[in-house]
């Protein structure tokens, strides 16, 4: 950034020559002076150069975030220098705010300006290092290792040894996570030696002993990685010395290892699995049986199905591949609380079109641990069997667990997905079509199933496009609902939020009220019926009844106090009614209550919705200064927010300011989401008010390709105009008014001064096409 002193002195002694002048009577007209001032400085007179002047703005942000970061004030700082940064972007200022919200705990916020840093190492080490673990704490893996990467390349190789020992133990899990098994390793092995040689890297007693908790969950990722890599000599080296680590762990009283062992028996199950692993990698294949029956035999447990998938490839490899389900089945007899084995053999029995024992296996373990892919294998057997009154069970089973069809439509994608291997696509869809055939046939609406069954049958009924007969089913459900029902049958609210959701897109307004309100009447948790309420007072507030909606908020929110989505309804529903005031106020009361808070999950998205939505409203009532306040303040904590960087630059061009920074945010939401048709306008807008008409008539043109907007009808009537074609500007401007009426027809809130305004302007361009008929202008 320029040094502002030296302009300012500058223009200080050019502004005391020129008072002395007029103290002494001389005349002092400006175009006489120009000549007499040197080139260098004339520029001067003239103000600074818009990017000069964002220079200057970011030096003045950046000294404030240096005062405020020495005076204690971290937030303020942070805000600081966010905005010297969006003003003028330098890695320098990316530290500061990377450092400081580390330091406040603003792990989420940090993790967006750290992934703009180039030169990580630039940061001070004890910072990289502490960015590392916050990244890893979020899993944000990648990003991570480079923190941890940059922290050791600013150390040199002979320097602080420990804390590269420590760095390198972080990093070895990092790199094995991402599957960069070398780069593991390497880590692994570094501290191996360091815990062989604890002097020679200067480890304390206290460093040590930490090593030495985690030493068998090393190693084990050790074996792991060089297993991974091919290496099965190096890997029964690193496991020999796991399984000593662990067992020595166990002898001094202590829980660790790879997995928290209880018994001696259990680290030799597991190491057992591992000697057949490496004895596989060395095509040692009936040696790796033995062990993995060995394993089998001593009831291995937490490591899903690997263990069956060897013994499969070791048994085809041995060329005794229709022992499998035989011996699956001797192991399962032995151990038949083992899931991953009863999932495991229900699937090869599957395969083996053994379908009354999958079923069996499939129906036992799906009551009790049910997975996605256990639902995906039950699918999968009814289709297989061609049984659409099982495929209907098999689906009632899923939602009575589950309560929702995301499970159902999972386990569906997962059929659909074995069936494309075997290039059988259409086979499930042909089924799908005879379950609802037979759905229709056998289960009418008047039947009393439980209200998951008919659910099951809309579910079907809408994946063949169904839609009257889904309707049908859904409403039987909707009845069901009504009647009494066991407590083992209560409905959770899952189901009133997808189909409530459903009817509420569908503008079925009553349908979804009448569904919310059983639902608040059923389900038992505060915060269930709280959401609930939110989801009613939306359907309300379309309807426009708007005090209904609010009273079903505030008694949302006794329900759950502390829900700032129900907070935020309040607002929402005030701006809907044109109670601006209100709205502003509320929004206002939400920022001030949880606008420092940093720990809450998902506050900070909520509060960035609040701040977009009150800019919203400020700008509707012309308080562009707040309105753009809250759009810097979404800027500083969310950098990429493409919808705030859209309305700021919509609210500049406005008011024809800050145009050459407008121009490049309306660039970069346009490029981010290309078929908003808001984003367009603003470009056009923009575009038109540097002067760039044919690029503007090109931007608003797209932008009503999505969508037709009164406003984007008025741009273009004006670009039209200054193209010299009022013809098309008062086809324009009439298809603004038309939209406008619209708009208030639908109950949208209308900016009438505007749309005064395009009325005003329209009878002044008829007036220009009558006095130039057949003017074409630029098309």
């Amino acid at each position: 950034m320029t040094n502002p002193f030296g302009r300012t002195m500058v223009l200080l002694v050019l502004g005391l020559w020129g008072w002395g002048l007029h103290l002494w009577g001389e005349d002092f007209p400006y175009g006489e002076l120009n000549p007499e001032i040197p080139r260098d400085y004339q520029p001067l007179l003239q103000g600074p150069t818009p990017a000069e002047a964002d220079e200057q703005a970011a030096e003045r942000f950046y000294v404030r975030g240096r005062s405020e970061e020495l005076s204690g004030h971290f937030s303020e700082a942070i805000r600081s220098y966010q905005r010297a940064w969006r003003l003028s972007p330098s890695e320098s200022i990316l530290f500061n705010i990377v450092s400081l919200t580390v330091r406040e705990k603003r792990g989420e916020e940090m993790a967006r300006y750290f992934s703009k840093v180039v030169h990580a190492q630039k940061l001070e080490v004890l910072t990289l290092r502490n960015v590392g673990l916050t990244l890893t704490l979020q899993n944000e893996i990648p990003e991570a290792i480079r923190a941890y990467e940059a922290t050791l390349a600013g150390i040199s190789a002979e320097s602080f040894p420990a804390l590269r020992v420590l760095l390198r133990h972080e990093l070895g899990r990092l790199y094995y996570l991402e599957g960069d098994y070398p780069q593991a390793i390497f880590c692994f092995e570094f501290v191996r030696r360091a815990l062989r040689t604890p002097r020679r890297f200067e480890l304390d007693e206290e460093m040590v002993r930490n090593l030495r908790e985690d030493e068998s969950l090393l190693l084990y990722l050790l074996t792991d990685s060089y297993l991974m890599e091919g290496d099965a000599e190096k890997a029964s080296e690193a496991l020999r010395e796991a399984v000593e680590s662990e067992k020595s762990q166990m002898t001094q009283g202590k829980e660790g290892g790879f997995h928290v062992s209880q018994t001696p028996e259990e680290i030799e199950v597991r190491a057992n699995f591992y000697r057949a692993r490496i004895a596989a990698k060395s095509e040692q294949w009936e040696e790796g049986k033995i062990f993995l029956e060995k394993a089998f035999g001593e009831k291995i447990r937490g490591e899903g199905a690997a263990p069956y998938e060897l013994y499969r490839d070791i048994l085809a490899a041995l060329g005794k591949s229709r022992e499998l389900r035989q011996s699956l089945e001797t192991w399962y007899e032995k151990d038949p609380e083992n899931a991953d084995l009863g999932y495991f053999l229900a699937d090869v029995c599957l395969k083996e079109e053994k379908y009354d024992r999958a079923e069996e296996l499939l129906e036992d373990w799906t009551s009790s641990q049910p997975t996605t892919e256990s639902y995906t294998s039950l699918l999968e057997l009814t289709v297989r069997e061609n049984s659409p009154e099982r495929f209907l069970h098999s689906v009632y089973k899923i939602l009575s667990q589950q309560e929702t069809e995301g499970s159902v439509h999972a386990a569906w994608k997962g059929v659909q997905e074995r069936f494309a291997e075997e290039n059988r696509e259409e086979d499930g869809e042909r089924f799908l079509r005879e379950v609802f055939a037979f759905s229709r046939k056998h289960y009418p609406r008047t039947e009393p199933l439980p209200w998951q069954f008919f659910w099951s049958l809309a579910w079907v009924a809408t994946e063949v496009g169904e839609e009257e007969a889904a309707e049908e089913f859904y409403q039987a459900a909707e009845n069901q609902l009504k009647t009494p029902f066991s407590e083992q049958n209560r409905p959770g609210i899952l189901f009133f939020v997808e189909r409530g959701s459903t009817l509420l897109l569908a503008e079925r307004w009553d349908e979804a009220e009448s569904l919310f309100q059983t639902g608040m009447q059923v389900v038992e948790k505060p915060e269930e019926r709280g959401l609930l309420a939110f989801y009613l007072s939306n359907g309300r507030a379309m309807k426009k009844d708007f005090e209904g909606a609010r009273k079903v908020v505030e008694q949302g929110l006794k329900e759950d106090k502390e829900s700032i989505l129900l907070a935020k309804q309040l607002g929402w529903i005030a701006y809907l009614s044109g109670d601006l005031e209100g709205a502003a106020q509320t929004y206002e009361k939400i920022l001030k209550q949880y606008g420092e808070q940093y720990t809450l999950p998902h506050l900070r998205e909520e509060l960035r919705e609040v701040r977009l939505t009150l800019s919203a409203v400020e700008a509707y009532r012309q308080h562009f200064a707040q309105a753009e306040e809250l759009l810097e303040e979404v800027l500083d904590e969310f950098p990429d927010d493409v919808g705030a960087k859209n309305d700021l630059a919509y609210l500049w061009a406005t008011q024809s300011k800050n145009l050459h920074r407008a121009i490049r945010m309306a660039e970069e939401a346009v490029a981010e989401e290309a078929e908003n048709h808001a984003y367009w306008d603003t470009l056009g807008w923009i575009q038109y008010l540097r002067g760039d008409f044919e690029a503007a008539r090109t931007s608003l043109e797209r932008s009503l390709e999505w969508d037709a907007d009164p406003v984007v009808y008025r741009h273009l009537m004006e670009v039209y105009e200054v193209l010299g074609n009022p013809e098309k500007g008062v086809e324009m401007g009439e298809k603004s008014l038309a939209t406008f009426q619209e708009y208030r027809e639908k109950g949208h809130l209308v900016d009438e001064k505007e749309e005064t305004w395009v009325r005003e302007r329209l009878q002044s361009l008829r007036k220009k096409k009558m006095a130039n008929p057949g003017s074409a202008g630029s098309e």
